[in-house]
Parts: C-alpha cells; structure tokens; sequence
C-alpha cells in the first residue's frame, strides 16, 4: 500500500539507525464507565498484548504510561531496516481485536506515532517530540500516524489502513462521536395504505467527509471485529427514544412497532437480552420487531433460539427477512416461530403478468397466515404493484412506492 508523501522523503543514513514507535491503547470513556471495577482489568489485558505484540527482533523496550499508553522501540531489521509502516501496520493489527469481559466485547481505540529519523530510548528531545505527535495523532482518530522529523521540525499525516481497517476505523470513530443513526422506513397495511409500523436502518456518518455509509458498507465488517454488538446497542436505544418521541409528538397516529434488523452472533451474545429490555424499558417491548438475518446461522445456536423466545415472551415479535431466497426456507419457518414473514422483493415482478409469480405468492400467503404470521412484501414501487399484492393476501407493503428511509423527525404518520 503506498503511504502518500512518504516515499517522497528519502529516510538518511543517520536514520536508517533505527526508529521510535509510540501505540497509544486506550478504552473509550463510554467502555470504561460501564466496566466500572473492571476497568483495571481490561487494561492489565490490553497491557499484555502490545507486550506479545512486540515481539523480539521488532522491540527492544515496552513501557506503559498513564496505566493505558503503551512506548515501543523498535530497531533496525534487515529486511526494511528503512520503512517502519510494515511494522507499525502488523503492529495495529495484532492489537485491534476485542478485550472481552464480562459485558461483551471491548474495543481498544488504537493510534501509532513514529519517528523517521534515528531515536534512542534516552533521547529526551526525541520523546518529547513523539509525544507531541502522538497526541496530534490521537485528536486525528483511529488507524492514523504522524511521521514526525525533529530536526527539521516538520511532520506528515499517514494512513495505515487498508480498506478494511479503514472502515473499522469509521466505525469506531462514529461510536465515540455518537453519530451512528437510524433512518426509518414506513410498511404500510395495503387494505386502508395506513402506516402501522417502521423498518429501523442504520447509518454511520463518516466525519472524514465521505458522507454517510450503508450497512452494505460496513456490517461485514462489523460482524468480523465483534463491532456488531457495539452497533446493535446502539440501534436498540436510539430506535426506542425514537419511539418514545413519536408517541409523544403524533399521538394515535404513531407507528406501532419499530424493526431493528438483529444478526445471529448478537442474539446468540449473552448480554442481548438484557440489552434489548433495558433500551424498551419505558416504551415496552411490545413496541419492538427482531428482523433477522443470517437465518440459517440462528437454527444452529441454541442460546439465539433462546434469545428470540424470551424477548417474544415480552412481548417483541420476530420477522423472517427476505423470505423465498434459499430453497431452505420452509424448514426455517418450521423450526423458529415467527410472526411476520418478510417476502423478498424478487417475488414482485411475478405478481402482474407472471401467472407462476403470482401463484407462489400466494401459496407463502396462505402458509404463513396458517402459522399465525402477517406478511409483508418488500420492495412496492407501484401502485400496480401494491394493488396485486393486496389481492393475492399480502398484509403489509414496503418500498419507494410508500416512502424510503428518512430521518425520525421525517415521519408525519399520515394516512
């Protein structure tokens, strides 16, 4: 990956000595108030990792500072001796993942500063320059390095990311920042074209200017570093205050229930429960609709089944997303018990002039309500459309043709 600027200064011979990495480790203030007394702990944890993380040959010393700062020395190696972003990159890596206690994963807020020119552990001018990038590089975000040159006393921002990292680091930048929203999209009862009830979808501001990110762009991701849980806090207590908000402001008017799409790994999380009753204390969870996904994945965990029963207990119902995509998905329905089946919007075309089309969406009709579950059909971008599917049975209707995703305030609850 070719670092912009960097190659354009040739490192000197005096340099090639050996260079000075710094990694500040720390947690986020938001990890520490909920860890409370096990905050010590996590950090003990985090301590030992950038200790195997600088293994012998990279590092000569690793210190701690401030109980979560962490100084690495790293020396000349043979084999880039006059480039230390690859061990400064292997580094990042080795540390990003999760610390876990006993409230999930925790997600350690990672930055990297360097000297380009040769430093000695005593060198106080040296330090005292590293420190002053490192702190530059801490208010720049996650995933950032300066390259600073204290003789010439000029410095260079550098990324370390590749895409992925560069997504993580988005991220984890919006959750500090708060700035991880839900837009709404309304589904709509197609006998009377009432607005019952809204699909909650998230979005992450990138504050790096690259405007806002889909879950496409990111919930890989997220699901691969355990961020998921992170966000899917997030969703249930934003989607809960925004119910509380509706009800206040649009009265009888208001939707009632709010989808929040769940994955199989934050079901099968042994916190989600609690999660999920703490954010809907106030609004019930009678108000709240799991939409899952990765189907497939929650028939083989147990403590996922659980989940989803005893939140249905309370009250929340369960969705079936983009129903009819895999052959398999009869045995879903016969395996989890479910109260809305969400059929796919590749089934929408056949409703029209596709006698066959029409004839399976029918038939999912006729299954679920004998299951006792309401359907809804994804994807309406016609009246036309709207107006078959109410024909064939379809309960509920969602799509361009009743309003895309927009902010909470966006939503009127007209008829």
């Amino acid at each position: 990956m070719k670092i912009p600027g960097f190659a354009k200064r040739p490192l000197s011979r005096r340099s090639r000595k050996g260079w000075l990495v710094r990694i500040s480790a720390r947690l986020a203030d938001a990890d520490l108030a909920r860890l409370s007394g096990e905050a010590d702990a996590v950090r003990t944890a985090l301590a030992d990792r950038v200790m195997k993380a600088a293994r012998p040959g990279d590092g000569r010393t690793v210190l701690t500072r401030n109980q979560y700062l962490m100084v690495i020395r790293v020396g000349q190696r043979s084999t880039d001796a006059s480039d230390p972003i690859p061990v400064v990159r292997r580094l990042l890596d080795s540390l990003a993942a999760p610390v876990e206690s006993s409230l999930g994963p925790i997600f350690p807020r990672l930055n990297a500063a360097f000297t380009v020119t040769a430093c000695d552990a005593e060198d106080t001018e040296a330090r005292a320059a590293l420190t002053e990038a490192l702190e530059q590089a801490e208010r720049a975000g996650s995933g950032v390095a300066l390259a600073l040159d204290p003789v010439n006393g000029t410095s260079e921002m550098l990324t370390l990311e590749t895409a992925e990292m560069e997504t993580v680091g988005i991220l984890k930048r919006a959750v500090d920042a708060g700035q991880v929203i839900l837009h709404y999209q309304p589904v709509v009862r197609l006998s009377d074209g009432r607005m019952t009830s809204v699909e909650a979808l998230m979005r992450v501001v990138d504050e790096n200017g690259g405007g806002l990110l889909f879950p496409g762009q990111f919930i890989e991701s997220a699901e691969k570093t355990g961020l998921i849980h992170e966000l899917g806090r997030i969703a249930l207590h934003v989607a809960a205050a925004q119910m509380k908000t509706w009800r206040e402001t649009l009265g009888d008017a208001c939707p009632a229930r709010i989808a929040v799409n769940v994955a199989a790994p934050q079901l099968a999380n042994a916190d989600f429960v609690a999660d999920a009753r703490a954010a809907f204390a106030e609004v019930g969870l009678s108000a709240l609709t799991l939409e899952l996904t990765e189907t497939a994945m929650i028939r083989e965990m147990p403590e996922a089944q659980q989940s989803l029963a005893t939140l249905r207990a309370g009250g929340a119902w369960v969705a079936l997303d983009d129903f009819g995509v895999e052959y398999s998905n009869l045995s879903y329905l016969r395996d989890l018990v479910v109260d809305v089946v969400k059929i796919d919007r590749s089934f929408l075309d056949g409703t029209g002039s596709n006698a066959r089309g029409a004839v399976i969406v029918a038939k999912i009709v006729e299954l679920a309500h004998q299951l006792d579950a309401r359907v809804v059909a994804e994807g309406i971008a016609s009246a036309k459309q709207a107006e078959a599917l109410a024909q064939l049975g379809v309960d509920y209707g969602q799509g361009e043709h009743f309003g895309l995703a927009m902010p909470g305030q966006a939503i009127t609850g007209r008829d």
